[in-house]
Protein backbone atom coordinates (compact mmCIF):
# COMPACT_ATOMS: atom_id res chain seq x y z
CA UNK A 1 0.00 0.00 0.00
CA UNK A 2 2.65 2.11 0.82
CA UNK A 3 4.67 1.33 -2.40
CA UNK A 4 1.59 2.17 -4.60
CA UNK A 5 1.23 5.32 -2.40
CA UNK A 6 4.70 6.33 -3.95
CA UNK A 7 4.06 5.32 -7.36
CA UNK A 8 1.27 7.78 -7.63
CA UNK A 9 3.52 10.62 -6.17
CA UNK A 10 6.21 9.55 -8.56
CA UNK A 11 3.77 9.59 -11.62
CA UNK A 12 2.10 12.94 -10.20
CA UNK A 13 5.54 14.57 -10.09
CA UNK A 14 6.86 13.10 -13.67
CA UNK A 15 3.50 14.70 -15.12
CA UNK A 16 4.47 17.94 -14.10
CA UNK A 17 7.66 17.32 -15.72
CA UNK A 18 6.54 16.20 -18.99
CA UNK A 19 3.53 17.71 -19.89
CA UNK A 20 4.44 21.45 -18.67
CA UNK A 21 7.96 21.28 -19.31
CA UNK A 22 8.99 22.28 -22.85
CA UNK A 23 13.20 22.11 -23.41
CA UNK A 24 14.90 24.79 -25.74
CA UNK A 25 16.96 22.90 -28.35
CA UNK A 26 20.40 22.62 -27.12
CA UNK A 27 19.68 24.45 -24.20
CA UNK A 28 19.70 23.22 -20.24
CA UNK A 29 17.60 25.28 -18.84
CA UNK A 30 13.70 24.34 -19.33
CA UNK A 31 11.09 27.15 -19.18
CA UNK A 32 7.78 27.19 -18.07
CA UNK A 33 5.29 28.94 -19.72
CA UNK A 34 2.67 30.78 -16.85
CA UNK A 35 -0.14 30.73 -19.12
CA UNK A 36 0.11 26.58 -18.24
CA UNK A 37 0.82 26.68 -15.08
CA UNK A 38 -2.72 27.12 -13.48
CA UNK A 39 -4.42 27.15 -9.90
CA UNK A 40 -5.53 23.08 -10.23
CA UNK A 41 -1.24 22.32 -10.57
CA UNK A 42 -0.69 24.28 -7.39
CA UNK A 43 -3.36 22.61 -5.48
CA UNK A 44 -2.37 19.17 -6.65
CA UNK A 45 1.41 20.14 -5.15
CA UNK A 46 -0.16 20.77 -1.93
CA UNK A 47 -1.96 17.23 -2.71
CA UNK A 48 1.33 16.14 -3.15
CA UNK A 49 2.93 17.46 0.07
CA UNK A 50 0.23 16.14 2.19
CA UNK A 51 0.26 12.71 0.74
CA UNK A 52 3.58 13.07 1.28
CA UNK A 53 3.32 13.98 5.16
CA UNK A 54 0.92 11.69 5.56
CA UNK A 55 3.00 8.57 4.69
CA UNK A 56 5.53 9.43 6.65
CA UNK A 57 3.28 9.54 9.51
CA UNK A 58 1.90 5.81 8.88
CA UNK A 59 5.29 4.82 8.64
CA UNK A 60 5.98 6.41 11.99
CA UNK A 61 2.54 4.75 13.32
CA UNK A 62 3.84 1.38 11.54
CA UNK A 63 7.15 1.49 13.88
CA UNK A 64 5.93 2.72 17.01
CA UNK A 65 3.37 -0.21 16.95
CA UNK A 66 4.95 -2.90 15.82
CA UNK A 67 8.82 -2.54 16.35
CA UNK A 68 8.79 -4.52 20.03
CA UNK A 69 6.75 -7.25 18.63
CA UNK A 70 9.17 -7.32 15.04
CA UNK A 71 11.91 -7.18 17.14
CA UNK A 72 10.88 -10.09 19.63
CA UNK A 73 9.95 -12.37 16.55
CA UNK A 74 13.28 -11.44 14.87
CA UNK A 75 15.47 -12.64 17.74
CA UNK A 76 13.18 -15.27 18.47
CA UNK A 77 13.44 -16.34 15.10
CA UNK A 78 17.54 -16.13 14.54
CA UNK A 79 18.22 -17.76 17.97
CA UNK A 80 15.92 -20.70 16.62
CA UNK A 81 17.46 -20.73 13.13
CA UNK A 82 21.42 -20.59 15.41
CA UNK A 83 20.12 -23.77 17.10
CA UNK A 84 18.71 -25.43 14.34
CA UNK A 85 21.96 -24.77 11.96
CA UNK A 86 24.56 -25.63 14.62
CA UNK A 87 22.45 -29.72 14.46
CA UNK A 88 22.79 -29.62 10.60
CA UNK A 89 26.49 -29.36 10.56
CA UNK A 90 27.19 -31.66 13.04
CA UNK A 91 25.28 -34.07 10.60
CA UNK A 92 27.48 -32.63 7.89
CA UNK A 93 30.40 -33.26 9.64
CA UNK A 94 29.37 -36.75 10.71
CA UNK A 95 29.19 -35.99 14.46
CA UNK A 96 25.16 -36.95 14.36
CA UNK A 97 23.18 -39.12 12.20
CA UNK A 98 20.84 -37.62 9.83
CA UNK A 99 17.08 -38.17 11.48
CA UNK A 100 14.02 -37.09 10.43
CA UNK A 101 14.46 -33.77 12.88
CA UNK A 102 17.59 -32.89 10.13
CA UNK A 103 14.99 -32.66 7.34
CA UNK A 104 12.67 -30.47 9.22
CA UNK A 105 15.83 -28.54 10.54
CA UNK A 106 16.25 -27.65 7.08
CA UNK A 107 13.12 -26.78 5.98
CA UNK A 108 12.70 -24.49 9.07
CA UNK A 109 15.47 -22.77 8.47
CA UNK A 110 14.64 -22.06 4.64
CA UNK A 111 11.09 -20.79 6.09
CA UNK A 112 12.99 -18.68 8.34
CA UNK A 113 15.20 -17.23 5.59
CA UNK A 114 12.30 -16.38 3.15
CA UNK A 115 10.31 -14.75 5.97
CA UNK A 116 13.59 -12.35 6.47
CA UNK A 117 13.93 -11.89 3.00
CA UNK A 118 10.48 -11.00 2.15
CA UNK A 119 10.46 -8.64 4.97
CA UNK A 120 13.85 -6.76 4.03
CA UNK A 121 12.70 -6.73 0.47
CA UNK A 122 9.75 -5.09 1.01
CA UNK A 123 11.14 -2.53 3.27
CA UNK A 124 14.10 -1.94 1.16
CA UNK A 125 11.77 -1.51 -1.86
CA UNK A 126 9.77 1.13 -0.08
CA UNK A 127 13.20 3.28 1.13
CA UNK A 128 14.34 3.02 -2.54
CA UNK A 129 10.60 4.59 -3.63
CA UNK A 130 11.62 7.51 -0.89
CA UNK A 131 14.43 8.29 -2.18
CA UNK A 132 13.44 8.42 -6.37
CA UNK A 133 10.79 10.92 -4.41
CA UNK A 134 13.52 12.89 -3.42
CA UNK A 135 15.37 12.74 -6.68
CA UNK A 136 12.25 13.68 -8.69
CA UNK A 137 11.31 16.48 -6.66
CA UNK A 138 15.25 18.04 -6.23
CA UNK A 139 15.34 17.32 -10.13
CA UNK A 140 12.04 19.34 -10.76
CA UNK A 141 13.34 21.97 -8.17
CA UNK A 142 16.17 23.06 -10.28
CA UNK A 143 14.09 23.74 -13.70
CA UNK A 144 13.62 27.38 -14.11
CA UNK A 145 10.20 27.99 -13.23
CA UNK A 146 8.66 31.93 -13.78
CA UNK A 147 6.07 30.83 -12.09
CA UNK A 148 6.17 32.19 -8.08
CA UNK A 149 3.70 29.99 -6.28
CA UNK A 150 4.93 26.58 -8.28
CA UNK A 151 8.42 28.17 -6.87
CA UNK A 152 7.31 28.25 -3.37
CA UNK A 153 5.25 24.57 -3.58
CA UNK A 154 8.36 23.20 -4.54
CA UNK A 155 10.73 24.89 -1.97
CA UNK A 156 8.23 23.38 0.82
CA UNK A 157 8.38 20.15 -0.75
CA UNK A 158 12.32 20.13 -0.52
CA UNK A 159 11.79 21.44 2.89
CA UNK A 160 9.18 18.73 3.76
CA UNK A 161 11.21 15.74 2.01
CA UNK A 162 14.26 16.88 4.11
CA UNK A 163 12.82 17.16 7.22
CA UNK A 164 11.02 13.92 7.46
CA UNK A 165 13.28 10.99 7.31
CA UNK A 166 11.22 7.66 6.69
CA UNK A 167 13.40 5.03 8.34
CA UNK A 168 12.02 1.65 9.61
CA UNK A 169 13.41 0.27 12.38
CA UNK A 170 12.38 -2.19 15.21
CA UNK A 171 12.67 -0.22 18.35
CA UNK A 172 15.20 2.44 16.39
CA UNK A 173 17.69 -0.48 17.26
CA UNK A 174 17.22 -2.94 14.15
CA UNK A 175 17.21 -1.81 10.55
CA UNK A 176 14.42 -4.20 8.72
CA UNK A 177 16.24 -3.48 5.72
CA UNK A 178 18.58 -5.36 3.62
CA UNK A 179 21.15 -4.34 6.54
CA UNK A 180 19.26 -6.62 8.49
CA UNK A 181 20.25 -9.89 6.38
CA UNK A 182 24.03 -8.57 7.46
CA UNK A 183 23.14 -8.04 10.67
CA UNK A 184 21.70 -11.90 11.37
CA UNK A 185 24.22 -13.52 8.78
CA UNK A 186 27.43 -12.04 10.58
CA UNK A 187 25.80 -12.88 14.06
CA UNK A 188 24.35 -16.25 13.25
CA UNK A 189 28.11 -17.24 11.88
CA UNK A 190 29.65 -16.45 14.54
CA UNK A 191 27.56 -18.04 17.51
CA UNK A 192 27.80 -20.99 14.90
CA UNK A 193 32.15 -20.78 14.38
CA UNK A 194 31.99 -20.79 18.40
CA UNK A 195 29.24 -23.54 19.15
CA UNK A 196 31.20 -25.96 16.76
CA UNK A 197 34.37 -25.49 17.55
CA UNK A 198 33.52 -26.37 21.59
CA UNK A 199 31.77 -29.07 19.83
CA UNK A 200 35.18 -30.45 18.48
CA UNK A 201 37.39 -29.42 21.12
CA UNK A 202 35.39 -31.43 23.38
CA UNK A 203 35.92 -34.69 24.62
CA UNK A 204 33.83 -37.44 22.97
CA UNK A 205 31.16 -39.61 24.89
Amino acid sequence: MITKRFERIHSTILEWDNKRIREDQGQVCCVIETSVLSEPVVNNMDNIINAYIELCDICDDLKNIYGLPIMIVILFLSAGMVFMLYFIILVLMSYLKVTDDTYLNVTLVSWIIFLIMVLTSTVTKTMKQNKKTIKFANLLKLRAFTNNKIKKKLDKFSSVISHLKLEFTACDIMPLDHTLIAIISSTTATYLIIAVQFRISSPPN
